[in-house]
């Protein structure tokens, strides 16, 4: 699991990369990514921590919540780069992939 977090700050390294390589009005785009990326890998280490403390009722509903959260950010980031119609959504999406 500790490869997870590793992982999210590449991707988040990256984001930053494109955002200062592919300058443009919608660079904002790629910073509302590089945040949302930031708290994608807050939750997972989140989850993480929790995780060693034991899976009581609550903190099972804490990761559930976090987890989620994870997902819909990363899908959110996705769709953001998508929708500016940054050519580098496709690289994005490939660093996601093989991060996981």
């Amino acid at each position: 699991m500790a490869n997870d977090s590793r992982s999210g700050c590449k991707i988040k390294d990256e984001l930053g990369n494109l955002s200062r390589s592919h300058f443009s009005p919608t660079d904002s785009a790629l910073r509302d990514c590089d945040e949302l990326i930031g708290d994608v890998v807050n939750r997972l280490n989140n989850s993480m921590a929790s995780m060693r403390l034991g899976l009581t009722e609550e903190i099972t509903g804490d990761l559930n919540a976090w987890i989620s959260g994870a997902m819909i950010d990363l899908e959110t980031c996705l769709d953001g780069l998508e929708e500016m119609g940054l050519t580098a959504v496709d690289e994005v999406r490939v660093k996601v992939r093989i991060s996981k």
